[in-house]
């Protein structure tokens, strides 16, 4: 697959994952629940499509390595979407957002010891000048010592930098996946299954599990449009797109939101917020105009 077609799936991805606030917004249910049930949802579903695609259901018994890959990757998406919904809970929104989006920092090393994937300068800049530009889009106060005094801030922020961590393992899992071969949508089946296990639980122990009949429609569209969907366009993108351009590219999340919000919900930016989704741009732009074959990998089988 080209490298511009990789790009353009990749970033389609990223443009379903922007929908997420909105699904999420309308369902109006405590946010673990609905994080656990779009992982149930998203299980059975990548599941029927494997089924349906591959042969039946003799498809779902898949292999060792399978099995072992899915269950890895699993781990990663169960923490980077928890930890995720921790940072909201404890910490400020802004904090949030942007310790999340500091995914390339861990992706690029990540990639390095996972497969040797050397990182292309442009898109190690590309991720400085985006991840300046996330900081000035959300007004991040991080370097406040009121962040460092309050346990229940500093316990939130702990928390969003472990969801940044484990979306960078997601990221850095995906392309592995491609690279050793195993089977795209029984993959997902078994992550998915996993972290759908592992949420429940978290759900359970909070006791969140329950989910009011109004939110039902929103939660499936969330794991349908804003999981399954994104995952596989994800999946197929990162056959021949590197893990830490891959990293970089997610953080056109964050301008896509940005953009949806002013024109569903009528939520705008300040000055230096524009500012910032300027960087956030130019940092993407940038790795994506470097010279011909940069960010890209080798195909995976």
């Amino acid at each position: 697959m080209k490298a511009a077609a990789s790009k353009l799936l990749v970033l389609g991805a990223f443009l379903a994952f922007s929908l997420m606030p909105i699904f999420t917004r309308e369902a109006s249910a405590p946010v673990l629940g609905i994080v656990a049930w779009r992982a149930i949802v998203v299980a059975l579903v990548f599941g029927a499509w494997t089924a349906i695609s591959e042969g039946g259901l003799v498809a779902l018994r898949v292999s060792r390595a399978t099995l072992r890959m899915g269950g890895v990757y699993g781990v990663a998406l169960a923490l980077a979407s928890s930890t995720f919904v921790g940072g909201y809970a404890l910490t400020t929104v802004a904090n949030t957002v942007f310790l999340h989006n500091l995914a390339p920092a861990v992706a690029f090393p990540l990639a390095w010891w996972a497969f040797r994937e050397r990182p292309a300068t442009e898109a190690i800049t590309g991720a400085v000048v985006a991840m300046i530009g996330v900081g000035l889009m959300s007004g991040v106060s991080i370097v406040q010592f009121s962040q460092f005094s309050n346990p229940r801030f500093l316990l939130g922020d702990l928390s969003a930098v472990a969801s940044a961590i484990g979306y960078a393992g997601v990221l850095v899992l995906t392309r592995r996946a491609r690279v050793i071969g195993t089977p795209l949508l029984a993959t997902l089946f078994v992550a998915w299954s996993v972290a759908a296990a592992l949420l429940t639980g978290v759900a359970l122990v909070f006791d969140t599990m329950a989910l009011p009949g109004h939110a039902i429609p929103w939660v499936i569209g969330l794991a349908i449009v804003c999981t399954n969907i994104p995952f596989f366009l994800l999946s197929l993108g990162m056959r021949s797109l590197k893990a830490g351009l891959t990293s970089v590219l997610s953080m056109s999340e964050v301008v896509f939101t940005t953009v949806l919000g002013l024109l569903v919900y009528g939520e705008g930016l300040a000055p230096i917020g524009w500012l910032g989704a300027g960087f956030v741009v130019l940092g993407l732009v940038y790795p994506l105009l470097g010279p011909s074959g940069e960010g890209a990998a080798a195909p995976a089988p």
